[in-house]
This record gives structure tokens, C-alpha cells and sequence, in this order.
């Protein structure tokens, strides 16, 4: 009879085979997590004790990629950073099984937002506004953010769709609401950007609507001519 023992014994197996080829450069295919798991039954239980165990041994490969550990850079400097790259893909993938057929809720992976925002292009100052940029770090996890690019004389207001907050993804704001809005500002109009990013989101709201351009749909995009005026907490 099959145990619990066995099937954690074959998943080390299979990753076990997967570096070795890996490192040999022969053919590869990532093994079959879901017949293995229809095949030995394991329990709850034990798909959890996997699941921890092999995000650990994730997080591993993570830190020999970004160099962040040098005994982890040396432990694997049997592998290239791009079959590094091809194992945090493997393990990925069987993680994602054993959380889809466990029904556990996923432990997200910590990202540092200084890396998330690393390619955002933004306008640090703006001589022509007298207005400086925030930290773009500020907008992950923010609740909202408003923003004025000053080729184009667009204001946004991003507002957060989730608890979770904004983030960014390559030069996107991602996880903004419908409620989101980009207006127009003329000239006439441009004294109330030193003011406007002084108020609380309600307030903003409010100045915006009182601008009589039409309203649109952010892109989210922000490019080199954008000043991140302020974030929101909430």
C-alpha cells in the first residue's frame, strides 16, 4: 500500500531527476504533479507539510537567482541563473498543484516594492509646476494615488479596487478601481495642482469634478513626463 511517506519520497524524486538533467542538458519535461497526486492519495495534511517545504526550497533558488545569499550562490553554482530560472518555474508549478488540490490558501511571496518600481519612468521635479515627485515605492499597497503628467496636462486619480492596494508592473498601475478618473487641466486651471494634493481623496474628488473637461479612463500607464504627486494610505 501506498503511504504518505512514499509520496512526499517521489516528489523529491521527481525534483531530484529534474536537476539532474537540468544540469546535464538533456531533454526535460516537468513530471505529472496531478496523476502522482490521484496516484498515492496523499492527505491534507501532508499536501500542506509539501507545500511549505517546497516553497522553501523555492525561496532558495529565488535567493541564488538575485544573489541575495552567497551560500545559496555557491550551493547551486552547478546551474546557470537561466536553468535556475527554469527550476523556480518547475517548483512554481508544483506548488500551484499542491495548493490547487489542497484547497489551501496560497502564502503570497513577499516582493520588495523597490524592485516592483524599479523600471517606472517619473519626473522627480517640474521647474514649469514648482512640484516635486513622491517615492514611487509609496504606491504599493496605497489605497490611492494622483498623479499630473505635464506634456499631456492630464490628472489621475487612481483609487485601489482591493484592500491590497495599487501596484505597479513594469511602468502600469495595477489594481485600480473603475472609480479611477483623468481630466484635463488647462492653464487656467493650473494653480489648483499645488493645492489639490494637499486634500484627502474626497477632496480631490471633489476639485475634479468641479474642472469642466471631459472625464476618462486612465490607462495607467507613467512615463518620464509624470509627477507622482501624492499616495494615500486611505
Amino acid at each position: 500500500m501506498k503511504t504518505e511517506t512514499e509520496f512526499g519520497n517521489i516528489l523529491e524524486r521527481f525534483l531530484d531527476d529534474y536537476m539532474i538533467k537540468l544540469s546535464d542538458g538533456g531533454s526535460i519535461r516537468k513530471p505529472n504533479f496531478e496523476s502522482a497526486i490521484k496516484s498515492y492519495k496523499p492527505t491534507k495534511r501532508e499536501i500542506k507539510l509539501l507545500r511549505d517545504h517546497f516553497t522553501e526550497v523555492r525561496d532558495e533558488i529565488t535567493g541564488a537567482i538575485e544573489e541575495t545569499d552567497a551560500d545559496l550562490v555557491e550551493g547551486y553554482s552547478f546551474l546557470s541563473t537561466t536553468k535556475l530560472k527554469k527550476l523556480d518555474g518547475y517548483l512554481e508549478s508544483l506548488i500551484e498543484v499542491l495548493e490547487s488540490k489542497s484547497k489551501i490558501t496560497r502564502r503570497r511571496r513577499k516582493v520588495d516594492p523597490a524592485k516592483l518600481v524599479k523600471a517606472v519612468q517619473f519626473m522627480p521635479e517640474s521647474k514649469e509646476f514648482k512640484l516635486e515627485s513622491v517615492d514611487p515605492v509609496t504606491i504599493i499597497g496605497a489605497k490611492g494615488l494622483l498623479c499630473f503628467n505635464t506634456k499631456t496636462k492630464k490628472l489621475t486619480l487612481f483609487e485601489a479596487k482591493t484592500s491590497e492596494g495599487l501596484s505597479i508592473k513594469g511602468t502600469t498601475v495595477q489594481g485600480f478601481s473603475e472609480s479611477s478618473n483623468t481630466k484635463t487641466i488647462r492653464k487656467n486651471n493650473f494653480h489648483t495642482l499645488t493645492t489639490i494634493k494637499e486634500g484627502r481623496i474626497p477632496h480631490v474628488k471633489i476639485v475634479m469634478n468641479s474642472i469642466r473637461t471631459k472625464d476618462a479612463t486612465p490607462t495607467g500607464r507613467i512615463n518620464k513626463d509624470t509627477l507622482i504627486l501624492r499616495t494615500y494610505l486611505q
